[in-house]
């Protein structure tokens, strides 16, 4: 409206609107509208011979014009690695070094002087480059630093912003087993999603697992019933309904290990053969959840005493882990594996297995894991809790109780 109310003459009109907009963008940090603001100040200080005046609005678009450009940088940047976290959601290490050269060179750039979408875009990037190299120390480091700036600028808050750091946060938490970080984590995630939102139920995956892996199952599966029958659940995309699907093996499971469970009370209906035959559909962008389901296919049998089916299991398993899975950052599976295999060599006998998995059993309770992959490692159950449940099964069966 100011272009056009100059352009037919009412330049003192023109003028005020333009430096009202000015105020305004500059306010709420709307660096695109701030510069075009500026230049057509400057064009009409120009108009009209006023030297100071031109010198004020020229210095003050030069100033905009480097900021604005390093704000579509940092924005090209944040949207090529959203490219492709979507693309290979289940490889993203791979591109960790593309990522850190957007980093080392956004870096410099970062000054008092740079826009308010800028810090924010750099908080953001900075926060997906070290998750993509699993350094989940440095993630809640960065996380924590992007939401102190966000409650700086409390007139532009915006509550998907925040909620996406401490979405971050509840991750990392949950990859290095902090979980007193990571209810905390969880707590504020739940206070800013909407219920039946996209980002509701993605965030609802995440505070599954911590359910789990803190064994409160009683809450988990009301969680689990929250979502499933949402009005919305059927609308998600195809792999998050896949993992609820997988979710609920492992659920019933859980939930019937528990010594006050009721079978009336929760009915442990499961088809298991449906969803054995997902593990035919392995996908790239998911190798994390396919593990999962590999093995749920150990513990069914295991359950259900197909020892030998067991056995024809580990080589097939053994090779997938080789295409797919790096170990040196899933490190706790790895583990676990290795505790099957020698559960396997010593014929399911109570003792050799306990003498046998000691070691890797205090390890797997004992050691601290950093570089953990989110989108490898997926731990539903605590890889601890399933041996020693295997263990008990074990020591019932030696002893005629099964």
């Amino acid at each position: 409206i100011g272009q056009i109310m100059a352009a037919l003459g009412a330049r003192r009109a023109a003028k005020h609107l333009a430096e009202r907009t000015l105020r305004l963008s500059t306010k709420f940090a709307l660096s695109d509208v701030e510069l075009s603001m500026a230049i057509s100040l400057r064009r009409n200080a120009g108009i009209m011979a006023l030297p100071n005046e031109f010198d004020h609005y020229d210095k003050l678009v030069k100033k905009l014009f480097r900021a604005y450009e390093e704000e579509l940088l940092s924005t090209e940047y944040f949207d090529r690695i959203g490219i492709i976290s979507q693309r290979y959601s289940g490889n993203i290490a791979k591109y960790a070094d593309q990522f850190e050269s957007y980093e080392a060179e956004l870096s410099p750039l970062l000054n008092e002087d740079s826009s308010y979408t800028f810090r924010l875009n750099y908080y953001r990037l900075l926060v997906v480059v070290r998750n993509a190299s699993n350094r989940h120390a440095e993630v809640i480091q960065s996380a924590r630093q992007g939401i102190a700036f966000l409650k700086s600028f409390p007139k532009l808050l915006q509550k998907e912003r925040v909620a996406e750091f401490w979405f971050y946060l509840l991750n990392s938490y949950i990859g290095i087993r902090n979980f007193d970080g990571a209810q905390e984590a969880a707590d504020e995630c739940g206070a800013f999603y909407n219920k039946g939102s996209n980002n509701w139920f993605w965030f609802t995956e995440s505070y599954f697992y911590l359910l789990m892996t803190t064994l409160r199952f009683e809450e988990a599966n009301t969680l689990y019933t929250e979502v499933t029958t949402h009005t919305r659940f059927g609308a998600q995309g195809d792999i998050l309904q896949e993992h609820f699907e997988i979710y609920k093996f492992y659920l019933t499971f859980a939930l019937k290990a528990l010594p006050d469970y009721k079978p009336a009370e929760k009915p442990t209906r499961f088809n298991f053969e449906a969803m054995v035959r997902r593990a035919d559909d392995v996908k790239r962008d998911k190798p994390g959840m396919n593990m999962a389901l590999r093995f749920a296919q150990i513990i069914h049998l295991f359950d259900i005493h197909a020892y030998d089916q067991i056995d024809d299991l580990i080589e097939p398993m053994q090779n997938y882990r080789t295409r797919y899975i790096k170990a040196s950052s899933t490190e706790q599976s790895t583990i676990f594996f290795r505790l099957i295999k020698i559960m396997v060599k010593y014929s399911f006998e109570y003792k050799r297995c306990l003498r046998a998995g000691a070691k890797l059993h205090e390890q797997l309770k004992h050691e601290s894991f950093e570089n953990v992959d989110p989108n490898q490692e997926v731990q539903i159950l605590p890889y601890t809790w399933l041996w020693d449940w295997m263990l008990e099964r074990m020591k019932e069966h030696s002893s005629g109780r099964v």
